[in-house]
C-alpha cells in the first residue's frame, strides 16, 4: 500500500509540474506558481513516506521540508 501511495504522489507531482510548464509558457504565471507548489508538496510527501515516515495533512512546504530534514538526519 505504501509503495502504491508513493508512486501515486510522484505521478501527481509530475503532472502538476507538466501543467506548470504549460501554464508558464502561456503566461499564466500565478497558476504556474500554484502548480509548482503542488508538485513540490507532493514530491516531498512521497519522499517522507519512502523514508519510513508519514506526512501531516498540511500544505506548508516549509513544514514538510523541515520534517523531511529531520527524517534524513539534518
Amino acid at each position: 500500500m505504501r509503495a502504491e501511495e508513493v508512486e501515486y504522489l510522484r505521478r501527481r507531482s509530475r503532472e502538476f509540474l507538466e501543467t506548470a510548464k504549460i501554464q508558464f509558457q502561456k503566461g499564466f504565471y500565478g497558476l504556474a506558481s500554484f502548480s509548482l507548489e503542488q508538485a513540490l508538496q507532493l514530491i516531498v510527501k512521497a519522499e517522507l513516506l519512502e523514508c519510513g515516515g508519514d506526512y501531516p495533512r498540511t500544505h506548508s512546504v516549509r513544514s514538510l521540508l523541515s520534517l523531511l530534514g529531520r527524517l534524513l538526519g539534518g
